[in-house]
C-alpha cells in the first residue's frame, strides 16, 4: 500500500498511531517516506495533510537535520484550513530552528497570529513553542520573543507551564531587566494550585538566581 494510500484510509485528521509508525521507519533508515510525505503535505485532502504533517513533525523531534533542507517547501502548510496541519508545522520550524534561522524566523508573523484565542488551544500551544525556540536563537530574537511570551501570561493563563518552558530556552540571553521580569512571574506562580504550575515556576525562578 502507497503513502497516500495509509493516509487515505486512516481515520480522522491527526493520525497520530500511523504518523508515528511511519516517522519511527524514517528514522530507521526509509527517508523516502520523509520526501514524499513533504508532497503530500500539499494534497487536497486535510486527512492526508495532516497525516504527512504528523510523520515530518515526529521526525523533527528526533533528527531535526532530516527535516530542516524540507522547510522551504513547507512554508504554504501553514495557511491551510485544519489547524492540525498548521500547529504540527509551526513547532516544526521551530525545532528546525537553529538549522535553519533564516527560514524559520519568516515565519515569525505567522506564529504571532497563531496566539489569537479564537483559534485554538493547539495553536496557541504550538505558536508559544516555537516563540522559544526561535528566541533562543540570539540576543535580537530573544528581545523580538520576550514580551509575546510574558503578555501570554495574562492572554492565555492556560498554557503557563508552557510559557516558562519557551522562557527558559530564551533565558540564556536574557539581561537583568528581563529577568527581573520573568522572576517576578515565577514568584507569583510558585504559589500555585497546579502543582505542574509550581514545578515550572520554581524551577525557572532557581535557574535565573
Amino acid at each position: 500500500m502507497t503513502l497516500l494510500e495509509q493516509l487515505m484510509e486512516n481515520k480522522g485528521t491527526v493520525s497520530s498511531a500511523l504518523g508515528k509508525k511511519l516517522a519511527k521507519e524514517v528514522l530507521e533508515g526509509n527517508p523516502g517516506i520523509l520526501a514524499e510525505s513533504a508532497k503530500l503535505i500539499h494534497h487536497n485532502s486535510k486527512a492526508v495533510r495532516s497525516g504527512a504533517a504528523k510523520i515530518i513533525e515526529k521526525v523533527a523531534e528526533e533528527k531535526p537535520q532530516l527535516v530542516a533542507p524540507l522547510l522551504p517547501d513547507l512554508i504554504p502548510s501553514l495557511d491551510y484550513k485544519e489547524p492540525q496541519t498548521r500547529w504540527m508545522m509551526i513547532h516544526t520550524f521551530g525545532l528546525c530552528a537553529r538549522l535553519q534561522p533564516d527560514i524559520s524566523r519568516g515565519v515569525f508573523s505567522t506564529a504571532i497570529k497563531y496566539l489569537d484565542p479564537s483559534l485554538g488551544t493547539c495553536l496557541r500551544d504550538r505558536a508559544i513553542t516555537y516563540l522559544g525556540y526561535i528566541g533562543a536563537l540570539s540576543k535580537p530574537d530573544c528581545d523580538k520573543s520576550f514580551h509575546f511570551l510574558i503578555d501570554s501570561f495574562k492572554n492565555h493563563p492556560d498554557r503557563v507551564t508552557r510559557i516558562f518552558e519557551s522562557l527558559e530556552r530564551l533565558s540564556v540571553w536574557f539581561d537583568p531587566d528581563q529577568k527581573k521580569i520573568v522572576n517576578g512571574h515565577a514568584a507569583i506562580f510558585s504559589a500555585s494550585s497546579s502543582l505542574e504550575i509550581r514545578k515550572w515556576a520554581i524551577r525557572t525562578g532557581k535557574k535565573l538566581k
